[in-house]
């Protein structure tokens, strides 16, 4: 043990306590990153002190791993074991439900495809199949070829079993709260998460929305289905509707953003800075474009790798990738007039995607179809472009405020008809507006100045319901040095260890930061 270790695990903490006399119960989720132990202890320890609930642990790993120790360090005794093969033989009849359960799955998806099974898969009414695909597509490029393997099976099984397992620990011990720090993907935090919703239990996400604020999100169906932060969400709405900025604040607001790319935001944060990177070649790109005397579009693609239903469960392609080359394939049949230009997203490099991205472009190779460089500042492309399709990014609603329409394939945080008519049901809409694409008028000044409202309304954060600011914490002398350092995430392990040491010497019922979150929760 490093001394930094040795200092944290030969201390008594004061933090978290068994001692309520209740039947009731909160469930800790681990996500497995020990950067992300504290944060969601701190909302647990929150709502026990609040509610007087007791606390139990859930997580795969096993009760040697530093990162339980860590739990145990805080407090947290009560362990309820996850995923392992063991747990299959524990509970046979969990596991031969699953099986059976697997069978009409993969029985389904083989007879109507994997859309069918995004959109219809379910475990006791709960809908499950787009966490399950997301997790399925997510590693090793397997959205290129989605298909009805061994490891999808696999996958299956085992996702069908801890969902049916977790739903027994809800049971069992009566969980009353929720603090997970997953959202998406077929793992623990995402499947409790998802049931939580389903059983209409407070569940409590904690997160970073910029380097200065910490957000407490929960979710509800209509968030489900919609995205966290979109428009058409009633809360969110209300805010909206009351977010009442005059024009010249807003017209700050924009120019500021344009023109100063150090500034960050809450809603794009980092990406609008990366989107405008310039390059002499993309320059270049911009100028040989703007000589083109035809109606131009750009299509922003996503990562391929992203999880496609954390902006809703309404998509109309399986994933990022299907809609690339869905759309790809309409235009070399259908559209042979409008000029197509494709643009990688910035993440694509992170994934290794960029090979993919090029070579699929390549594939249906015309005079139409054109590849955006590296490079090219989205600013440039605003101009020169006259729509935009994307699935669901932001670069939509920056379109629409530069006097330019957007289609999308999905839900989106300003997809309302207000803003943007122009977002898909269904794939059958998706392809009706691309057919119909040289009717599609301009916005209206009306459309313009609401999505510029709406821009300003996400990237000030004013859409965060539950939020710890810079305000709150910078004179917190507890918890001034852990937000400082976004919580330790991102810190190595032995560094991390001693940001929280320094923290929990104190007492941290008497930090103004804690207690604002008991308020919150």
């Amino acid at each position: 043990m490093t001394n930094n270790e040795l200092e944290f695990f030969k201390n008594k903490y004061n933090f978290y306590k068994k001692k309520n006399k209740t039947k009731k119960h909160i469930l800790l989720v681990d996500r497995q990153r020990y950067d992300a132990t504290v944060i969601n202890s701190i909302i647990a320890l929150a709502l026990n002190k609040k509610y007087k609930m007791n606390v139990i642990l859930l997580s795969d790993l096993g009760k040697d791993n530093f990162i339980i120790k860590i739990y145990n360090q805080l407090g947290f005794k009560k362990y309820l074991k996850g995923i392992n093969y063991l747990q299959f033989f524990k509970y046979p009849h969990i596991f031969f439900y699953s099986c059976l359960l697997t069978a009409y799955g993969v029985f389904k998806t083989l007879n109507n495809g994997f859309l069918w099974f995004i959109n219809n898969y379910k475990v006791d009414r709960v809908p499950f199949g787009d966490l399950i695909y997301d997790t399925n597509v997510r590693f090793d490029h397997r959205y290129l070829k989605p298909k009805v393997d061994f490891r999808f099976i696999k996958l299956l099984i085992i996702s069908t079993f801890r969902i049916m397992l977790i739903s027994k620990y809800f049971k069992k011990y009566n969980v009353n709260k929720l603090v997970t720090g997953e959202e998406n993907y077929s793992f623990n935090g995402g499947v409790a998460l998802r049931l939580s919703i389903f059983r209409k239990i407070p569940n409590f996400v904690p997160g970073r929305t910029s380097d200065k604020e910490f957000e407490i999100q929960t979710y509800d169906k209509q968030k489900l289905y919609l995205g966290k932060d979109n428009i058409r969400v009633k809360n969110i709405y209300k805010k909206f509707l009351r977010f009442k900025p005059n024009i010249n604040d807003i017209n700050k607001f924009y120019n500021l953003r344009q023109n100063k790319l150090n500034q960050k935001f809450f809603w794009t944060q980092k990406n609008f800075t990366k989107a405008n990177t310039v390059s002499k070649s993309g320059l270049n790109f911009i100028k040989k474009l703007s000589k083109i005397k035809k109606k131009k579009i750009l299509y922003a693609s996503h990562g391929f790798s992203d999880a496609v239903h954390q902006k809703g469960l309404s998509y109309a392609f399986k994933d990022y990738y299907d809609q690339l080359i869905s759309t790809l394939k309409f235009i070399f049949k259908n559209d042979k007039d409008n000029i197509w230009i494709f643009r990688a997203h910035p993440s694509s490099k992170i994934y290794g995607e960029q090979s993919i991205f090029l070579k699929v472009i390549n594939k249906y190779k015309s005079k139409n179809i054109m590849i955006c460089p590296k490079n090219v500042p989205i600013k440039k492309l605003y101009n020169i472009c006259d729509i935009v399709v994307t699935g669901s990014g932001s670069v939509g609603l920056e379109f629409i405020c530069e006097g330019k329409q957007a289609i999308l394939a999905g839900s989106s945080g300003y997809s309302n008809k207000e803003i943007t008519p122009f977002f898909a049901s269904s794939q059958k809409e998706y392809f009706s507006f691309l057919k119909n694409i040289n009717l599609i008028k301009n916005p209206t000044i009306k459309q313009i100045n609401l999505a510029k409202k709406a821009l300003y309304f996400f990237e000030s954060g004013k859409f965060i319901s539950k939020k710890i600011t810079a305000k709150n914490w910078v004179k917190d002398k507890i918890f001034k040095s852990f937000f400082i350092n976004f919580f330790g995430m991102g810190m190595k392990y032995n560094d991390y260890i001693k940001l929280i040491h320094n923290m929990l010497i104190k007492d941290i019922f008497k930090s103004k930061v804690f207690n604002e979150i008991k308020k919150l929760v």
